[in-house]
């Protein structure tokens, strides 16, 4: 039953890397789409593998209008607050961030782009 919850958390996780990587590769081309091999991911370009160092990305405040689930922090409209954190985020050698929130509707070009410049995957939770 572990064993399975694990099998299905890394295809999801798969899943939802792939199609991020295919979606911001093309807006900015910093980072090389990741090729599925087995269990693990490779550069498509330089053959390496990539060993994810990922982190939950979700920057809510504790206080005010936005202490709630369901915005989507990763908007124009909220541009300080992911380019006050990526620099974070690469000091610390995070590769990839998983996202909350995403709203499908809305533009993401530029904050997809900032992540793919400072080498960082975007994981798109489905319920988004």
């Amino acid at each position: 039953r572990i064993m399975a919850r694990i099998q299905l958390t890394q295809l999801f996780f798969i899943l939802l890397l792939s199609l991020s990587l295919g979606i911001h590769v093309r807006l900015c081309n910093a980072l090389h789409p990741a090729v599925i091999k087995g269990y693990k991911f490779f550069d498509s370009a330089t053959k390496e593998e990539i060993v994810i160092r990922g982190i939950d990305y979700y920057p809510r405040p504790n206080v005010g209008v936005y202490d709630r689930n369901s915005v989507d922090f990763f908007t124009e409209d909220f541009r300080d607050t992911w380019e006050r954190d990526l620099p974070f985020l690469k000091r610390l050698g995070v590769n990839a961030v998983r996202l909350y929130s995403v709203n499908p509707e809305e533009n993401h070009d530029a904050f997809m782009c900032a992540l793919s410049q400072a080498g960082i995957y975007a994981i798109i939770e489905l319920a988004s």
